[in-house]
């Protein structure tokens, strides 16, 4: 592969058109002075080849090397590589401000076949080689000839033929994958072993699947509370069904209505159109006289009053006359010895409803308490005990309950009361035995000295009779002793005295503190005998009974209230029983309750019957009075209306009907009546009567609003009343039955109570459902998510480990194997360069790790010791042969890779530079393209001179370089 043309648009300070092209056996030489751009020329051109990393990721410290080679300047930012690939002339295109990448051969668009997913990989399928080996190859950058550490070398070495990147050495990777073992950061572990890691995750995840086994255990539990809750809500939904059958019923009937209104009111607006033309028809009717039409009307009217009075005061009179007889002959039914009075009637109503509220209550109690002795002996326990207990206790008050129930805890106080006076008694007594006996002890040794000093006293005043002493010398010490003694003796008695008393005024105070503690039980035991007299039995039996009564009363909550209440009514039935006494006498007999109802309505209709019969009688009288004088007033009405008529000349007859005649002369009258009428009233009714235009819009739009509800409605109602069987059927049979508010009402309370009663056990049913499924939902997922993390984690730990083990012993038997045969060829290739550049270094050879050894004038170095021994330009020609080594190798003689040196004899002395210039030209040129940088031009002039056909040295040109 050659390089023939790089077109710099705009690359760190470069620009412009750089000719890199050479003829076989020639190098490319490239002198300019530093900073000039030659470093970054080559860059430009392993940029060309293989792109600019702009990844941040990679280049945490620093700029990338997209954002370093900016033009400085500013504007494009790009270049173009021409280059021959076998007889190919490929074009390379790069605008890294833009990111894209073409490749040309000649005018053809070639860039597809370098592309790998979304790269466009140049240079790796040109050279076959990555970006990092062709730096360590085939372009050798300014500084990196030379090495201080020559560990550096063998290192580099390995990284290239350990990794595709060239990155890292398999060494590194081994001893990285053992630590991984060893410090394995998992899910349990932020650092550990990885055995440790599964054994805690399996741990956890034994853990994790008892709470879940015990959740779905309970879950499988919820079925009947769901089953309970369908039961609900299907109830719930049959009552909704049934209210709103109810709503449909009201809103039919709201409908009915409003049509009728409608009806009525056109009814009246034909009406009005009806009467507006019969006005219109005969306006001579006006000129009546309106003086004598009323007039006439009055006298006519008040004689129809009269007749009408006549005739009522008749009807009243037969009526009154029947009345008279039925009442006689209702009261004469009744087998009552006596009428009675309206204070004995509601007397026996009061007693005849106390009689039935109390049976009703009796029998309620009955009920009730039957329900208490269930749940007693279904608590286990005997109800007639139960009753008896609780009868028991029920006389107890507040206070005595208080006391029972805090009867032990005074006694076991009061038993630990005792307890402690009884250690401090011990105390206070050995404590007063302590003392005596010290006091014992001292009057027994005064004691001894007085009998001491006494002996010796005696004995003295003897020695004195013997020996010559003075006659007071012999028995002063024992007198002494004897005086000290009796002192004692008499101290003895006085000794620790305040002691003895404080021990003694202790004892008396504990004495005390006994007492009191006696006379506290002897009061609690007072309380209850006095408790237990008041209910009729001993103590024993009341604290024994009362513990019973304990575990009793949670079950007996009511059962002695309902007793009481029960015989409470055995009482009002005797004291009713007592009171029907005082109705014996109206009956000839004693009553009894049974027959109170029967009694009760016998009474009421003998009292009835007998004020009937008074206002009948009363009634009688009046009317027969008022009939005379009605008739009298008739028969002058009758003279006086003859009379008018034939005033104003209506031909009467003695025996012409009045009404008849009146209907002659009224005949045009009645018609201006009439049409007064209509005007006057009839009319302005009828005005008053139509609704106004928004009442009748109103009341339109309600028939329209009811009749799309009871549509709407109606098919909803029917389904389900149809599903609700022979009482869905009994409703569905009233649907066109009318129904009032009130009655909606009524019926609504009922129903809305139901569905408020269901809907709040459906919710107390629903909030335990859902608060469980909601723990369910909320710790089930996150257990088996848990588990199957703990799984995974032990799994992902295992086959880590495996595959830790695996890559390790696979990458130490492949780097081996790779070492082998690079330590060969590297070895080879190095030798006969170094030869060629008349070197002095002998035999080079490289281990199995690639470290370097070499022989120099008969001498075996390796490691360090090339370092210290070899000169700089010693290690420059080393180094040198083995980058040419190694880009020899890894072009594989299938890829002539060009070699892009810059300034590699740097540190050399002439005569070397000289031969590597020669190796260069002689054995690189011919198979690689060799462009050299350099600075020093009149060195390269130099050299230039001294080599034969320096013409195969071709100069190089910055075409508008910096």
């Amino acid at each position: 592969m050659r390089l023939k043309r790089l077109d710099i648009r705009g690359f760190g300070q470069l620009s412009g058109i750089v000719d890199l092209e050479t003829g076989p056996s020639s190098i490319a030489l490239l002198l300019a002075r530093n900073e000039a751009g030659k470093s970054t020329l080559a860059s430009a051109i392993t940029a060309a080849l293989f792109g600019l990393d702009g990844n941040r990721t990679r280049h945490r410290k620093g700029m990338t090397p997209l954002e370093r080679f900016k033009p400085w300047g500013g504007g494009n930012y790009g270049l173009e590589l021409l280059l021959d690939r076998a007889g190919r002339e490929l074009r390379i295109t790069r605008d890294f401000e833009q990111g894209t990448t073409t490749v040309h051969d000649g005018t053809r668009d070639i860039t597809q076949e370098f592309r790998r997913g979304k790269e466009v990989e140049v240079g790796e399928q040109l050279t076959g080689l990555t970006r990092v080996q062709f730096a360590l190859s085939a372009f050798v950058p300014q500084g990196q000839i030379v090495w201080d550490n020559p560990s550096a070398l063998s290192e580099a070495l390995q990284r290239v033929a350990d990794s595709q990147g060239g990155e890292n050495t398999a060494a590194e990777a081994i001893e990285v994958l053992q630590s991984g073992l060893d410090q394995y950061s998992g899910l349990m572990l932020k650092s550990g072993k990885v055995q440790t890691e599964i054994k805690r995750c399996q741990e956890e995840a034994t853990k994790a699947c008892a709470q879940l086994d015990e959740l779905d255990s309970r879950r499988a539990e919820l079925d009947q509370q769901i089953d309970r809750l369908r039961q609900l809500e299907s109830e719930s939904d049959e009552a909704r069904i049934r209210r709103d059958a109810l709503r449909l019923r009201r809103a039919a009937t709201d409908l009915d209505f409003e049509r009728e209104a409608l009806a009525a009111d056109d009814q009246a607006r034909a009406r009005r159109e009806e009467l507006v033309q019969t006005l219109a028809a005969d306006p001579t009717l006006e000129r009546i006289t309106e003086t004598v039409r009323r007039d006439l009307q009055a006298r006519w009217r008040r004689h129809g009053m009269l007749e009408s009075d006549q005739g009522k005061f008749l009807g009243s009179l037969e009526s009154a006359r029947t009345r008279c007889a039925k009442a006689e002959s209702t009261l004469g039914a009744e087998a009552l010895q006596q009428v009675p009075t309206r204070e004995q009637v509601d007397e026996l109503g009061a007693w005849c409803h106390a009689y039935r509220d109390l049976l009703a209550e009796r029998q309620g109690l009955a009920a009730a308490l039957e329900n208490e002795h269930a749940k007693v002996r279904a608590a286990g326990f005997d109800p007639v005990r139960a009753e008896h207990l609780a009868t028991r206790f029920g006389k107890v008050d507040e206070r005595g309950r208080a006391f029972l129930a805090g009867l032990r805890k005074q006694r076991m106080d009061l038993d630990d009361q005792d307890e402690r006076l009884q250690e401090r008694r011990a105390a206070a007594s050995g404590e007063l035995t302590e003392v005596e006996q010290d006091r014992e002890r001292r009057r027994q040794r005064a004691i001894v000295l007085l009998s001491v000093g006494s002996v010796l006293a005696v004995g003295g005043w003897l020695a004195t009779r013997f020996i010559a002493l003075p006659a007071w010398a012999g028995p002063i010490p024992g007198a002494l002793i004897a005086i000290l003694g009796g002192y004692l003796v008499i101290g003895v008695a006085g000794h620790r005295s305040g002691a003895e008393s404080a021990a003694r005024l202790r004892l008396d105070g504990l004495g005390e503190e006994r007492q009191r503690l006696d006379e506290a039980r002897y009061d609690l035991q007072d309380e209850l005998d006095v408790l237990a007299a008041g209910i009729h039995c001993s103590a024993a039996e009341l604290e024994e009974t009362w513990q019973a009564w304990l575990d009793l009363q949670p079950h007996t909550s009511g059962q002695a209230v309902l007793s009481e209440r029960l015989a409470h009514t055995d009482h009002e039935e005797a004291r009713l029983a007592a009171g029907l006494e005082s109705i014996a006498p109206l009956l000839g007999r004693r009553p009894t309750l049974d027959e109170i109802d029967d009694l009760y309505e016998s009474f009421k209709r003998a009292r009835a019957s007998a004020d009937e019969l008074t206002a009948a009688r009363s009634e009688s009288e009046t009317a027969e009075r008022e009939s005379r004088q009605s008739a009298i007033q008739v028969e002058e009405s009758v003279q006086d209306l003859r009379a008018q008529l034939r005033e104003l000349g209506v031909e009467l007859e003695d025996d012409t009907p009045l009404q008849q005649a009146f209907d002659r002369f009224d005949e045009r009258i009645g018609r201006a009546v009439d049409m007064a009428r209509i005007r006057e009233a009839e009319l302005p009714q009828l005005e008053r009567q139509l609704a106004d235009p928004q009442q009748r819009a109103r009341r339109e739009l309600r028939v329209t609003e009811l009749t799309d509800y009871v549509q709407t409605t109606r098919s909803h109602v029917e389904q389900g009343l149809t599903g609700l069987g022979a009482d869905g059927q009994a409703q569905l049979a009233t649907l066109d039955d009318p129904l009032t508010e009130d009655q909606l009402k009524s019926e609504l309370v009922q129903l809305e109570g139901d569905i408020e009663r269901r809907h709040e056990a459906s919710t107390r049913q629903l909030t335990e459902v859902r608060s469980f499924v909601e723990r369910y939902e909320r710790e089930a997922p996150v257990l088996r998510e848990q588990i199957e993390e703990l799984e995974r984690a032990a799994r992902r730990a295992g086959d880590f480990a495996a595959a830790v083990e695996l890559a390790r012993d696979t990458l130490d038997e492949l780097a081996q194997q790779t070492h082998q045969v690079w330590s060969r060829e590297l070895a080879t290739q190095t030798n006969r360069t170094l030869a060629a550049m008349g070197s002095d270094i002998g035999e080079v050879t490289f281990d199995d790790d690639l470290n370097l050894s070499l022989v120099q004038r008969g001498r075996r170095m390796s490691g360090n010791d090339t370092g210290q021994a070899l000169s700089t330009g010693a290690r420059d020609l080393l180094h040198l042969a083995c980058r040419l080594a190694l880009s020899n190798f890894l072009s594989g003689g299938g890829i002539d890779l060009p070699l892009i040196l810059d300034d590699p004899f740097a540190h050399c002395d002439d005569a070397r530079t000289i031969d590597g210039m020669t190796v260069l030209l002689d054995s690189i040129a011919p198979a690689h393209q060799v462009i050299l940088l350099a600075c020093q031009r009149s060195r390269y002039d130099w050299v230039r001179e001294r080599i034969e056909g320096s013409g195969r040295i071709r100069p190089l040109i910055l075409e508008n370089g910096a």
